[in-house]
């Protein structure tokens, strides 16, 4: 049956510095050199543990890879269609009569493991046309030794014979059940034992579905020393390091934990495909290195000693060396003073809606105390945008101050835009007050100096003055007169200087003639002006081949 999966802690974040990282790699290596494995790897004395390999399918009947299973033969065909729902399959043909040919799949485990129990979901058949062929399963390793333990032994060429359905992998037939013992290996192959014949094609099958492998792990995990900030001399405050390379010789290490006065407090798993259940005979890492952060300022002031655990994929565990440091006591700072609490005032603004520009007077606003008096002295931030902006256009402009009297001046604009004034003192609270500048709207054009020609190019010339930074991209209407009367003749946008200009070709003019041309600022909504034009100018045109003068 499968084993339970092993809980497996979150992954502990490395620290951002590697200096110490780098200077515990260069003393493993150099005692690894020296050949002192022995001592500076110590494993801790544990019972052999076991874990679970699966292939084909998983526990659950999921479709997984078959890593473990490694392809092998002298003859015939393997195939491998597990990860989409199928099997391991290998078959000799009629044609593969050779003594001892063979086709099959090999479970070899990694060197300091064995098989303590197996439980396959397989079939081995030899059909009633091959003669002297065998497929099964055997207990060992090597194709060319391979002695099956269940499955067809040998064919004698008249009955059909085996185990399971090689088109079915729920049939019953397919489970050997759980064999237990000590297992070099497992081989699932066809096979031809001597003097085979077959007239029919397969000369021998077998098919894998599933399997379900305990491997012993007798080899502990090493773990070798470590070091760090943590083990600076002396007391230490604040987050400290810690790294130590670890390794194991069987299925790899599952995690790395680190216990701090014997309490485990933080655990790192490797990842990656060492994850139960296992699909691969060595699902771990076989070495790794690993570091931790300590924030002692958790810790009580005084002795502590740190071990970093290491565990495999199979449970065993071991405990490096205990390493002793010290935590310095917090640092006790003074009470800070209280909270100064500012004294609020209430302050009210007052200022016109709207005012026109140009003008003699802009002491225009006043500023009032809650209870009347003047707030004489107060500082005020005036903000400015275009006229019909929105309040996110609003940019700081300057700041000024309230008189004696109550009365403040609001800054001078020769064009319109609109104002924004409120308190510059947190501590003085007031409703902001808003304030219209507008200037008087003037559009000009400017025609050509000379007459135009039939069939040339010209451009027709404007500006358009006091609507501030509200005239960028303003709709400007061309109009001319048609039949005798204004007629709009296209549209234009004026720049953000406030110019405009218009390009027209006449294609028409075949005597010459008087055009005349105007530019239309609309009345637009959220804005103050009416509809502003600017005095017409005449356009001369002359046929093609006239003079221009």
């Amino acid at each position: 049956m499968p084993l339970a999966p092993r809980d497996v802690r979150p992954q502990i974040r490395l620290p951002r510095g590697r200096s110490w990282v780098r200077a515990a790699r260069l003393l493993l290596m150099s005692t690894l050199a020296l050949g002192m494995l022995g001592p500076v790897l110590a494993p801790t004395t544990a019972d052999a543990a076991a874990y679970t390999v699966w292939s084909c399918r998983a526990a659950d009947g999921t479709p997984i890879g078959t890593d473990a299973w490694r392809a092998s033969g002298t003859a015939g065909v393997r195939s491998d269609d597990c990860a989409t729902g199928g099997a391991l399959r290998a078959t000799l043909g009629q044609g593969d009569t050779g003594d001892g040919e063979i086709s099959g799949w090999q479970f070899t485990p990694p060197r300091g493991v064995t098989i303590e129990r197996y439980r396959l979901w397989r079939a081995a058949v030899v059909p009633g046309t091959s003669t002297a062929f065998a497929a099964g399963v055997a207990a060992a390793t090597g194709l060319g030794g391979a002695t099956f333990g269940d499955g067809c032994l040998l064919s004698d060429g008249a009955v059909a014979c085996g185990d399971g359905s090689l088109t079915d992998p729920a049939d019953p037939g397919n489970d050997t059940g759980d064999q237990t013992g000590s297992f070099p290996g497992l081989t699932i192959a066809a096979r031809c034992v001597a003097a085979c014949a077959a007239t029919a094609d397969p000369a021998a099958s077998v098919a894998l579905y599933r399997s379900a492998v305990d491997l012993t792990d007798d080899a502990a995990p090493v773990v070798g020393p470590a070091v760090g900030t943590l083990f600076d001399p002396g007391a230490l405050p604040g987050r400290r390091s810690l790294f130590a390379t670890v390794a194991d010789e069987g299925g790899g290490v599952a995690r790395t934990e680190l216990l701090i006065d014997g309490a485990v407090v933080q655990s790192a798993a490797t990842g990656g495909s060492c994850v139960e259940p296992y699909a691969t005979m060595v699902p771990c890492a076989n070495r790794t290195d690993r570091g931790f952060v300590v924030d002692t300022s958790g810790l009580a002031a005084g002795a502590h000693s740190a071990v970093i655990r290491a565990v495999d994929a199979a449970g065993n565990v071991t405990d490096g060396p205990a390493t002793p440091f010290v935590v310095a006591p917090p640092v006790v700072l003074p009470p800070p003073p209280p909270p100064f609490v500012p004294t609020l005032r209430l302050m009210e603004l007052d200022l016109p809606d709207e005012v026109s520009t140009p003008r003699k007077g802009w002491d225009l606003g006043t500023a009032r105390w809650s209870d009347g008096s003047p707030a004489a002295g107060a500082p005020l931030d005036v903000y400015a945008a275009p006229v019909g902006g929105g309040a996110d256009e609003l940019e700081w402009l300057k700041r000024i101050t309230v008189d004696a009297d109550g009365t403040f001046t609001i800054p001078k604009s020769s064009f319109s835009r609109s104002l924004r004034i409120q308190p510059a003192d947190a501590t003085n609270l007031a409703a902001p007050v808003d304030v219209r500048v507008v200037a008087p709207l003037k559009v000009r054009m400017r025609k050509p100096k000379r007459a135009v020609r039939n069939g040339t190019t010209t451009t027709l010339r404007g500006t358009i003055r006091g609507a501030g930074d509200a005239v960028d991209g303003m709709t400007v209407l061309v109009q001319a007169v048609v039949d005798g009367r204004w007629s709009t003749v296209d549209t234009v946008e004026a720049s953000d200087s406030g110019a405009v200009s218009w390009k027209y070709r006449f294609r028409r003019t075949v005597r010459a003639a008087q055009y005349r041309f105007r530019l239309v600022v609309p009345s637009v909504r959220n804005l103050p002006w009416e509809r502003t034009a600017s005095p017409r100018q005449v356009v001369r045109v002359v046929p093609g081949g006239a003079s221009r003068r």
